[in-house]
């Protein structure tokens, strides 16, 4: 099923435990690119099949940049 737009006001907040070395190493991937940990996670997840729009992805603080 495709994903449907929907308001960025729809977002809850996900806490979840990883290993330390997987944080380390998110922290330094959005370092290195200028991406969010978030963008980099959810990017992740629909590598995976998980459906969502580009400005789901971009969220928030990710609209109007270019």
């Amino acid at each position: 099923m495709p994903a449907q737009r929907s308001d960025t006001t729809d977002e809850v907040p996900l806490q979840v435990t990883v290993p330390r070395r997987v944080k380390r190493e998110l922290d330094v991937r959005a370092a290195q690119t200028g991406r969010t940990k978030r963008t980099i996670v959810l990017e992740a997840l629909r590598s995976v099949g998980f459906d969502m729009t580009d400005e789901e992805v971009a969220g928030r603080r990710g609209r109007g940049q270019e």
